[in-house]
């Protein structure tokens, strides 16, 4: 079956650009996806942590480069192991991040970077199986877990993890069900060890902007 969002007989993904080399395509989403994660570090995106959320950070990152930005996709993909079918997306998050996520209280009561990343790793496990975009994944649930981390004071930086860790940790906690690389993961990129409230205040004064 063809794949609706690439340009026909090629694995390069339809752009607003219309680049149609891969390299070249490969050089300008980095560096405009690159500018728009640095928008969100001076000013993240707040929401419910539900899929919708999710998906205005997606349109943020990739509004330039293409027309389904923030759109679930309409395709099953696998990349070596395989994603939520599209079909489910929706349900899939809401029943195993959104609701008990919030029932959890959006994990405020975690009060160390220790119990902290045991529940992000827990969250961005599922997060990563619903794999909800056809592309940009990646990118979106760690700016969506960085906006999580801040609004309970902590400051998750990614930088401090390579690609290859969270390649290795994403292989044993979806094909193995093993989620001890992924809390390893985010014990390292969390920088403080108890809630910084001057975090807690700035969120909310985001969100009472928004």
């Amino acid at each position: 079956m063809s794949d609706p969002y690439l340009y026909p007989g090629t694995a390069i993904l339809k752009n607003k650009l219309n680049i149609r080399e891969l390299d070249k395509l490969n050089n300008v989403e980095r560096i405009l996806t690159g500018r728009r994660l640095l928008e969100l570090m001076e000013k993240p995106i707040t929401g419910n942590f539900d899929l919708g959320h999710l998906q205005a950070i997606h349109k943020h990152i990739f509004q330039d480069l293409f027309d389904w930005d923030g759109q679930i996709r309409t395709v099953d993909i696998s990349k070596g192991n395989f994603f939520a079918r599209h079909s489910v997306i929706s349900t899939y998050f809401k029943e195993s991040v959104t609701a008990p996520l919030r029932a959890e209280g959006y994990l405020k009561n975690e009060k160390n970077k220790e119990q902290l990343s045991v529940r992000l790793a827990y969250y961005f496990d599922h997060v990563n199986a619903a794999h909800p975009f056809r592309e940009g994944n990646g990118r979106t649930q760690r700016e969506f877990f960085r906006t999580l981390a801040l609004m309970n004071g902590f400051k998750l930086e990614w930088t401090v993890v390579s690609e290859e860790e969270m390649i290795q940790g994403s292989i044993k906690s979806l094909v193995h069900c093993d989620l001890i690389e992924i809390e390893k993961l985010m014990l390292k990129a969390i920088q403080n060890d108890t809630p910084d409230m001057h975090l807690i205040h700035y969120y909310k004064s985001l969100k009472s902007r928004n």
